[in-house]
């Protein structure tokens, strides 16, 4: 799991777009057969063997990104710790990046899965995905 700056320092390639993104999945894959690219408000890309799926960014009013990255990573974490697949861990942890940072601060804007559900701004987004997956 890496963000933008990361995944060039890993593979040389500058991200500029979702092509660049791609080609540089393609080479972390080599080494990792599964990789998440996490793109900021681009969303973020994973790729599974020799799938790969963007998953766009949540519209949020953001107060700060303080955290964010922690926010996705312990989350998807958390969430593959619970035997989630891969892709739904990486869609919750979206969810729960997105809505960190609506807040100030790191710690003191991370949700618990509850309140994400009744959360304004992307609880109905958040309801809706999490009963169809």
């Amino acid at each position: 799991m890496v963000n933008e700056i990361e995944a060039e320092a890993f593979t040389g390639i500058k991200i500029q777009d979702l092509k660049d993104t791609r080609t540089c999945i393609k080479l972390l894959l080599e080494r990792c057969n599964k990789t998440v690219i996490t793109l900021g408000e681009k969303g973020l890309l994973i790729g599974e063997g020799s799938q790969m799926n963007h998953i766009p960014a949540h519209t949020v009013s953001t107060v700060s990104t303080l955290g964010a990255g922690d926010a996705f990573v312990g989350v998807m974490a958390a969430e593959l710790c619970q035997e989630a697949d891969f892709e739904k861990s990486a869609q919750i942890a979206n969810y729960a990046a997105a809505a960190s940072v609506t807040g100030w601060g790191a710690q003191t804007s991370y949700l618990t899965p509850q309140i994400l559900l009744e959360y304004p701004v992307l609880g109905e987004s958040f309801q809706q995905w999490h009963q169809m997956s």
